[in-house]
């Protein structure tokens, strides 16, 4: 997997996917995406790790977000139109949390359904390697290049 090129990411941009500004993240366009460390994924098949390998084929579109962010709650409604939009296509939506608390994340989910996978940072190592300090920050990796 690897990060998007610029005109993919300015189309992206265009038609309203990134609500932030990708030069803001650490990570550069065109490099290989870092992996992706999560303690567990709700609202995914079963044996769903969430490794890259497993997403291979398919562009993914990598939300950070948390329960207490007013932006992130915002946000789910224009994600969630677009996983509606782009369900038939090899695109999977991930919600990515650092919060800790699943019970306390699957209670704001029977409020605030999320499409896509919803999934539990682990030690806050995928926001370190992607350079996440702030919330909503929303990225779009490409399927293998």
């Amino acid at each position: 997997m690897r990060i998007l090129p610029s005109r993919a990411i300015f189309l992206f941009l265009t038609l309203g996917f990134l609500p932030q500004a990708w030069a803001e993240t650490a990570i550069k366009i065109g490099s290989p995406a870092p992996p992706l460390t999560l303690r567990g994924i709700v609202q995914a098949p079963q044996a769903v790790q969430g490794t890259w390998e497993e997403l291979k084929g398919k562009a993914v579109v990598l939300e950070f977000w948390a329960t207490w962010c007013g932006g992130c709650v915002d946000s789910i409604a224009h994600l969630n139109e677009l996983a509606e939009h782009f369900d038939s296509r090899p695109l999977q939506f991930i919600s990515i949390t650092d919060e800790t608390d699943v019970d306390l994340v699957k209670r704001f989910l029977t409020r605030h359904p999320i499409r896509g996978w919803v999934a539990f940072d682990a030690a806050e190592s995928t926001f370190r390697r992607y350079g996440i300090e702030g919330r909503p920050r929303t990225l779009l990796v490409s399927p293998n290049a």
